[in-house]
């Protein structure tokens, strides 16, 4: 399984965000710039919490591809068994024909839980990274602060950087001693509220 926040790279660089304070020009000059660089992709796949978040995810993925196997097996062997049934006339028609239909309809059931469950790992990978990037922001403004910085920018969108600038090794050890631990499933989502008919 790829790192589970391959899919939240965005997500975590958006939240890097710049905390200069601009005043009005009248009052004082902008400050000149201060920057320190985060690699958020890597805080969330070291730290301890992303590792053992990781664990557990890979789990569930484990799980969800045990699950289709099984699914596929027996769903195979049925189609086979349906098929010889037809080819050796051992059924009547309206029992082939019952048979496949009932086939269908819990084939479509299986193919719903399927997608039910990729869903739900792809919320708690989310969940996940969610998470940690809350935990990271105060962690990231402190030092900042420690360092008389004023922007805090993602590591990747920068094409060169003196490593001197680079917090991430910091970031992630306050945040081991912060948040040791992560909730991996997400909270269960509100339902989407009925359409109300039109009257006339």
């Amino acid at each position: 399984m790829k790192k589970f926040v391959s899919l939240a790279t965005t997500v975590a660089t958006a939240l890097l965000v710049s905390t200069a304070i601009v005043a009005p020009a009248h009052a004082q000059a902008v400050p000149a710039a201060s920057i320190v660089l985060v690699d958020m992709e890597d805080v969330i796949n070291s730290c301890n919490a992303g590792k053992g978040a990781q664990t557990q995810l890979q789990a569930q993925a484990n799980a969800l591809q045990s699950r289709v196997q099984q699914l596929r097996t027996g769903f195979d062997g049925e189609e086979q068994a349906l098929q010889k049934a037809v080819d050796g006339k051992t059924m009547t028609q309206p029992q082939i024909e019952a048979k496949a239909k009932d086939l269908q309809t819990r084939e479509a059931a299986a193919q719903n839980e399927i997608g039910t469950k990729q869903r739900q790992l792809q919320l708690n990978q989310q969940y996940v990274v969610k998470q940690i990037n809350d935990a990271a922001q105060p962690i990231i403004t402190a030092i900042m602060k420690e360092k008389g910085a004023n922007i805090a920018l993602a590591r990747g969108a920068t094409l060169q950087a003196s490593d001197a600038l680079d917090i991430t090794n910091l970031v992630t050890t306050r945040l081991n001693s912060a948040l040791p631990s992560v909730q991996v499933n997400a909270p269960a989502q509100p339902a989407a509220p009925a359409a109300k008919s039109q009257g006339r």
